[in-house]
């Protein structure tokens, strides 16, 4: 596996954590940093309903988090290069990516991006 792969499994992993701090703290965050809250919308497949979603926009959830630089996120945190990178991905690394996991899906939504098959590049 190469270094890009690498990259994006990484980001997804911090992502994870990202997460899993939020439901270990989110409700108490929610109530005491009530300005650091977004509300965003997102659409529940099991209900079938758009249900609100709450996320924290700017500081990390607490001071105890073992990993708080790298969870904190945004520009000139720690991690922000790798997200750029991530986000940055060109279409050689992209196909590389899809063909890694080989799934349909995702070879018709790189089609509908680049204009061509995966298999192309």
């Amino acid at each position: 596996m190469n270094v890009d792969r690498y990259k994006i499994f990484l980001r997804y992993l911090i992502e994870k954590g990202r997460h899993f701090y939020w439901k270990l703290y989110g409700e108490s965050y929610k109530s005491n940093y009530v300005d650091f809250v977004r509300e965003d919308m997102v659409y529940d497949a099991e209900l079938d309903e758009l249900k609100p979603f709450y996320s924290p926009k700017y500081k990390s959830l607490s001071n105890d988090i073992v990993f708080r630089d790298e969870l904190c996120g945004g520009v000139g945190s720690t991690y922000s290069t790798l997200s750029t990178d991530v986000h940055d991905i060109d279409e050689e690394k992209a196909a590389a990516a899809v063909k890694c996991f080989n799934e349909d899906k995702y070879k018709q939504l790189f089609r509908i991006v680049y204009g061509k098959s995966v298999d192309s590049v």
